[in-house]
Formats: structure tokens, C-alpha cells, sequence
């Protein structure tokens, strides 16, 4: 899988759709400073190249845990590890580490539930090396993400 280092502008483009997900070309062009046309062919091309995937996240129902998880791989497996996680509706946040053999995520939990993924289906995978989970007490606030990229004043406009 290639490998896409995004730009400064691509970063405000993404953290602009993180903010409001409906935010048009127009609107984007006019508080980042960025041409239509140019955040058009950007959205246009990171979307088409499946770098980013603009998506809904429903609000979570009552009764509804998180775990921290760190899941330590072979060499080279990491990127099929992270992908297979990424399409699951119980992960809505992974992220690699610089080592390249160690991946953190969020799994979403269900009271009373067993689950299938901690207990079953990484310990079974012959990439995974070690599992560890934490279990998330309390969640005291949750920003959007990626509102940090702009200014109090840029993020009031968008």
C-alpha cells in the first residue's frame, strides 16, 4: 500500500471536513484562503484515492463502553491489521505507531456483551503478537477532532 504524505493544505482541507462534514467548496475556498477549484481537485482526489471517507457517526446508545487497545504486530502486518480494524463499526478510532509494529485504537463496548474481537479474533491472528486493553472509566469531553489545526476565529466561521 502506498504511502500519501499530506501537505499543510490537504491537513486544513481533512480537518475543515472534520468540523462540518457538508462544508462546501465554496465556503472551504473562502476561510482557508485555498481557490474552489483547488479544494474541489483535493477533495476530489483524496477522496477518490480513499484517503480520507467522509462518514456519519451515529450517537452512541446508552449502555455503550469504550476500551483502549494496544496491539502489538509482526513487521509488515501492520497495515493489513490496521485495515481489517478500520472497517469495523466497533473501532472508530485507530492509529499507528512510528515503530511500525504497534497499533492503538478505541473499540466500542456493550454492557453484558462478550467480545468477539478481544477475546477471539486478535488472539487467534498469527500477525498479532500481544493484545492489551484498558478499560475507559469516563469520557470527560468529546471535541471533534482535528478542530486544534485552525484558529478559535477560523473554526467560528466554518
Amino acid at each position: 500500500m502506498a504511502v500519501e504524505v499530506l501537505d499543510d493544505r490537504d491537513l486544513r482541507l481533512i480537518a475543515a471536513l472534520q468540523c462540518d462534514g457538508r462544508l462546501t467548496a465554496e465556503r472551504a475556498s473562502e476561510v482557508l484562503d485555498i481557490s474552489t477549484r483547488m479544494v474541489r481537485r483535493r477533495w476530489a482526489e483524496l477522496l477518490g484515492t480513499g484517503t480520507i471517507r467522509v462518514t456519519t457517526i451515529p450517537d452512541r446508545p446508552a449502555g455503550t463502553g469504550a476500551m483502549l487497545l494496544r496491539i502489538k504486530v509482526l513487521r509488515g502486518k501492520v497495515d493489513s491489521i490496521a485495515a481489517a480494524l478500520a472497517v469495523r463499526d466497533d473501532v472508530p478510532f485507530i492509529d499507528l505507531t512510528a515503530a511500525g509494529d504497534e497499533i492503538s485504537a478505541v473499540m466500542l463496548t456493550r454492557d453484558g456483551a462478550h467480545n468477539g474481537l478481544l477475546h477471539n479474533q486478535l488472539p487467534a491472528t498469527s500477525a498479532v503478537t500481544s493484545v492489551e486493553a484498558k478499560t475507559v472509566l469516563h469520557v470527560f469531553s468529546e471535541a471533534p477532532p482535528g478542530v486544534s489545526a485552525f484558529s478559535r476565529t477560523v473554526n467560528a466561521l466554518i
